[in-house]
């Protein structure tokens, strides 16, 4: 498992989840995710909060603040990654908690 690795997940809405932890602290037993949601499943999305994510050439949104913790085990193999996007992801998170 890696920070920013995208793993499916297709429940209400939400069609991925991305990873947000870092890979130092791999040991333990769950693993902070947020989901991702097509752009139409999104009423108002906050271009900060929630920036777009490409998965397989599809965007979606990432749904910042709705993070949580969630068993390891229940995420399976990922099916891509949003390394690419660290700047933009890092920048969300600082904004749910910073406001800027």
């Amino acid at each position: 498992m890696a920070q920013f690795d995208i793993y499916k997940r297709q429940t209400e809405g939400v069609e991925f989840l991305l990873d947000l932890q870092d890979n130092m602290l791999e040991n333990l037993s769950t693993r902070v995710v947020a989901p991702l949601a097509s752009p139409e499943a999104v009423v108002t999305p906050m271009k900060t909060l929630n920036p777009r994510i490409s998965v397989g050439g599809a965007e979606y949104i990432l749904l910042t603040h709705l993070l949580a913790a969630i068993p390891a085990t229940a995420l399976g193999e990922p099916v891509g990654s949003a390394s690419t996007q660290r700047d933009e992801i890092i920048g969300s998170i600082d904004f749910l908690f910073t406001g800027i």
